[in-house]
């Protein structure tokens, strides 16, 4: 019994806890020996606790533990004690959603590998539906069926947190899971990847679709490991259940070897796998060294139309992209055409330290090769090295853990409910009291991790804000890890605060972050926006832009102002490809493209792999700053930003992004064609800006996973290319 209730304080952090509310480590620990020596009396936990019983055991035992520490609460204290207590209870969901219950509804489970055609299924119902709605795990997700739907002659709208894109009588909404609207009726909606509701992070947004969609008929697609815990769900809120199971459609097989040759066998249709921005570029310039083909690029830090686009060139096979080089961010969203999945690594850094890839992610890469309808071969994965293709191998053959429990965060009522009983505590201090506090039924539910929202609000702590604005703004999607959009988030809240407008143009020119972005990523007229420190109108801004279009002709003054290139010039070839983006793009967005071609952009072509960082980094805090503007709309901070002004900043933001992408890789072939290895990033006198050249042999030694960083120092690459991508869920 001693080491089960060692092993809950351990796991539930109560030591931490109790300090959250007020006890020092040593009076916890005093505290916690008492409430040990009362549950050993009254004989509260078996002596043998078997481990499917420990989730029901640590809920007995955190509500008798907060029951033990009332009655250390002064008197003149308890009134407020116990209502805390209340507003932290979380063991009753359901009931958070009564619309839902007073409705008959069928959840229909759809679970199978990937490329089995279980959301295709789905959406299928969802496309003759009255009315209905999809949510996906990500924006790229969202805009994929949206295009879908609209390709089919489907009126549909779409919604995600950074914009809304609503058609005239349409009765289908493609939306992000967190963006779904909880008070509509639907007839018809799909969840997609509901495994995910076991997620630390995001978990929250699956249970509060699964439980409150006010919807006749939902469809949930993912992972087999999500049945039982939806089984308990519909247990809970009386919904009737099928599961339906889908097999693969086309065969898969994992290789017997390792490539002979290493990175120098890929070949046209292959996927090679890193796990860092930095990593995906020392593959695709080893690939490219080595074989002579052009890889294209798809990494977390890549705006969703970049990776859509980036997408398009592996699959078109005239593109002359034959390869594709990524990070785990390829597991979803994208329709590939993968012959083979090569993982350069089976391990991935956690934020904190190297952990091995779990089953599920394992198998969610492994399965995008051979896609059904888009190759025609086998799929096949396999790994660079033979100690990782042996631990490929083994979790291919294995089923991914159950998800035992779905996560829960409070409601702004909540934290509102809470702030009332402790006005004079900060966001941050209340997040951690309320996660002490809070009670769950740990059979079927778990409180998701709350830390990223108290290293913002901490980060907003001097501003001046209600309580649920402050909360509001520690929502936003910002990695509380990247300096540059936590100083953009913080000069977006303060101009909030006071009520001042802040049009998305001034974020990017203020005087205190423009230095964030780096030098030269501003174009012409903006160049000199920027420059004059002045708030002007975006009308203004387009109408100097179109009088520099009048004064010239667009290509040839994008041209002229582009460095000169005695070494290399592939901008004019990078410009043309607007034209390729076109005829493969949508009806809108190929008109779009085709407009950009023809004017002169708000923002640089970034010619290095360190000025495509910068401009990677200003379209986080642009999404943070849409993401906001979404839930504010109306306020003076964002009244000035014209839903025009955001479209087209987002827009040539991520058309220099994937220009960029293309620039890069346009450059290293040149390079080779004159037998030269080109290393973006460093410079001699005489040379285009942002290349090195040097003479040596076409052949590398093979790059293994123990000598990543000697062979990216030897080369030059060094820390200019990035730093590690974070989790796939924290995108």
């Amino acid at each position: 019994m001693h080491e089960l209730l060692s092993q809950w304080k351990r796991d539930e952090d109560i030591i931490a806890k109790a300090g959250e509310v007020g006890l020092t480590p040593k009076a916890a620990n005093n505290v916690f020996a008492q409430f040990v020596s009362r549950v050993q009396r009254q004989s509260m936990v078996k002596a043998r606790t078997h481990a499917e019983d420990l989730p029901r055991v640590y809920s007995e035992l955190t509500a008798a533990w907060i029951d033990f520490m009332q009655q250390l609460v002064p008197k003149d204290q308890l009134k407020t004690f116990n209502a805390l207590c209340n507003t932290s209870d979380m063991r009753s969901p359901p009931e958070w959603y009564p619309a839902a219950r007073l409705m008959k509804r069928e959840i229909i489970m759809h679970v199978g590998p990937t490329n089995s055609g279980k959301t295709y299924m789905a959406l299928q119902e969802l496309e003759t539906a009255p009315y209905g709605v999809y949510c996906g795990p990500l924006r790229l997700l969202a805009y994929e069926v949206w295009d879908k739907f609209k390709t089919r002659d489907v009126a549909c709208n779409l919604i995600t947190g950074e914009e809304r894109r609503y058609t005239p009588g349409a009765r289908v909404t493609s939306c992000t899971v967190e963006m779904v609207d909880m008070t509509r009726d639907f007839d018809v909606a799909v969840i997609d990847e509901i495994q995910v509701i076991g997620d630390p992070q995001r978990g929250w947004a699956w249970t509060q679709a699964v439980l409150g969609l006010r919807a006749r008929k939902i469809y949930l697609c993912g992972e087999a490991s999500a049945v039982p815990l939806v089984q308990k769900l519909c247990e809970a809120t009386g919904d009737t259940l099928t599961v339906r199971h889908f097999e693969r459609l086309s065969p898969l097989e994992v290789a017997r070897a390792a490539p002979e040759h290493g990175l120098a066998s890929a070949k046209k249709g292959d996927c090679v796998v890193a796990f860092s921005r930095r990593d995906v570029f020392l593959r695709k310039r080893q690939i490219e060294v080595e074989t002579g083909r052009k890889c294209a690029v798809v990494y977390g830090a890549l705006p969703p139309e970049t990776r859509a686009e980036q997408a398009r060139l592996f699959n078109d096979p005239d593109s002359g992209y034959d390869v594709l080089v990524a990070t785990d961010a390829v597991g979803m969203g994208l329709n590939l055409s993968i012959n083979r999945i090569i993982f350069t690594a089976v391990d991935k850094f956690n934020g904190k330290n190297r952990e091995q890839l779990s089953v599920s992610m394992l198998k969610q890469i492994g399965g995008r090769a051979g896609r059904f309808g888009q190759t025609t071969s086998t799929g096949i994965v396999t790994a660079l090295h033979p100690r990782d293709l042996r631990v490929v191998r083994t979790k291919m053959t294995q089923d991914p853990p159950a998800v035992v429990s779905a996560g829960l965060q409070p409601t702004v009522e909540m934290i509102e409910a809470f702030a009332s009983q402790l006005p004079n505590d900060t966001l941050s201090s209340l997040l951690g009291k309320f996660a002490a506090l809070a009670r769950i039924n740990h059979e079927t539910y778990f409180l998701c991790n709350l830390e990223d929202l108290r290293t913002i609000a901490e980060h907003l702590g001097p501003i001046d804000m209600t309580m649920r604005d402050r909360y509001l703004f520690s929502l936003a999607p910002v990695a509380t890890r990247n300096e540059k959009t936590m100083k953009a988030l913080y000069a977006i809240a303060a101009s909030y605060a006071a009520g001042k407008s802040f049009p998305l143009l001034a974020m990017l020119s203020d005087r205190h972050l423009s230095t964030l972005w780096g030098p030269g990523f501003a174009h012409g007229v903006f160049t000199q926006y920027i420059a004059n420190r002045k708030l002007i109108s975006f009308a203004d801004l387009m109408a100097a832009r179109d009088a520099a279009m009048d004064a010239a002709d667009p290509v040839s003054a994008a041209a002229a102002a582009a460095p000169a290139a005695p070494v290399l010039d592939v901008t004019s070839s990078v410009l043309a490809t607007r034209d390729d983006i076109a005829a493969t793009a949508s009806a809108e967005e190929a008109e779009w493209h085709a407009e950009a071609a023809r004017r002169v952009p708000l923002f640089t072509t970034p010619k290095t792999h360190e000025a495509l960082d910068h401009l990677e980094q200003m379209h986080k805090a642009i999404m943070a700053y849409l993401w906001l503007r979404q839930r504010f709309l109306g306020h003076a901070a964002f009244a000035d930003a014209s839903t025009e002004e955001c479209t087209t900043v987002l827009r040539e933001c991520e058309a220099a992004i994937t220009d960029g992408l293309r620039f890069l890789s346009e450059m290293q072939v040149a390079a080779m064609t004159e037998g030269k290895d080109v290393v973006p990033g460093r410079r001699v006198p005489g040379e285009h800006p942002g290349l090195h050249v040097e003479r040596r042999n076409r052949k590398q030694p093979q790059l293994g996973a123990w000598d990543a960083e000697k062979w990216g120092a030897s080369v030059g690459v060094g820390g200019g290319i990035g730093a590690a991508d974070s989790k796939l869920w924290s995108e």
